[in-house]
């Protein structure tokens, strides 16, 4: 999960609930929390281009 600390759209802590969710339901997850808002930034990118990847290799 990447979500903005400053998320005016869907709460930051929305965020974070759903990740302890998902997280107590052993649902493997991880939880990147970046200091920005309702978008998508150069380090949101890096961090989903860097999971597909893990998950092509398999």
């Amino acid at each position: 999960m990447i979500h903005g600390t400053a998320d005016p759209v869907v709460p930051f802590a929305i965020a974070q609930a759903s990740y302890r969710h998902l997280a107590a339901a052993n649902v493997p997850v991880r939880f990147h929390p970046l200091p920005m808002g309702h978008e998508i930034n150069p380090a949101a990118i890096a961090l989903a281009q860097s999971f597909i990847g893990v998950m092509w290799a398999g």
